[in-house]
């Protein structure tokens, strides 16, 4: 429920996280990524 609000509350922000994710060298980097944002959003 709180991602569909966080999406469309802060589009810009979420068009950072994609531009990052397609940077990150590899698939650990991405889930190490994926779980920081997890875990921020988690707090929100």
């Amino acid at each position: 429920m709180s991602n569909e609000i966080s999406i469309s509350t802060y589009p810009e922000g979420w068009n950072e996280v994609i531009k990052t994710l397609s940077f990150l060298p590899d698939e650990k980097a991405r889930n190490e990524f994926l779980v920081a944002m997890m875990l921020f959003l988690a707090e929100m």
